[in-house]
């Protein structure tokens, strides 16, 4: 299966609430709620925010919005999440490099179709074989589509902040560029 599929069960996990049993170790702060499965693997559940306190949260990078989006769209939602300090094995992570948020836009004449905007510091590469090289915002960026499944995932990496995209629905190509080059 296409990596960019395990991407997008991640973002979809982050929306759902599916199988987020009982949390044994809370974040400080911030809502992000984490369960210690093992030694070394562990399930977050992001916490959904304003996007003020988003971007408070994000002060490491700025958080970017689009001056365009699709008919119908709107901004839905502010997903903030950040990995543990430390698993129980021991191994840290650096927080500010991979904590992220998220934006999500729906088009309210069709709740199927949304696109989701992360953002971080630490650099994401979409690792496919189909994925293609393009410019957007100025850098070299990456963008993968799936047209049977309706997504397409854009990655690009700019000014010491990561961004990637992915959209679900009839949305078309150049919507979704247009939208990537929108943001400031």
């Amino acid at each position: 299966m296409k990596r960019i599929i395990f991407a997008s069960l991640i973002i979809a996990l982050m929306f759902s609430g599916i199988g987020y049993a009982e949390y044994t170790e809370q974040t400080k702060n911030n809502g992000v709620k984490h369960q210690i499965k093992s030694e070394s693997q562990i399930t977050s559940q992001p916490a959904q925010v304003s996007l003020e306190k988003g971007k408070e949260l994000m002060s490491n990078i700025e958080v970017l919005l689009p001056t365009y989006l699709p008919k119908n769209y709107k901004m839905e939602n502010v997903i903030y999440n950040e990995p543990p300090a430390e698993f129980k094995n021991g191994v840290k992570l650096n927080i500010e490099a991979h904590k992220a948020i998220t934006i999500r836009y729906r088009n309210q004449n069709d709740p199927s179709n949304w696109i989701d905007y992360t953002t971080k510091a630490a650099q994401v590469i979409i690792g496919d074989n189909d994925t293609q090289d393009l410019m957007i915002q100025g850098v070299e960026g990456q963008i993968l589509e799936y047209p049977d499944k309706e997504i397409i995932a854009l990655s690009w990496y700019k000014n010491k902040t990561n961004h990637f995209i992915i959209s679900k629905g009839n949305i078309t190509k150049e919507e979704i560029l247009k939208f990537a080059e929108s943001l400031k």
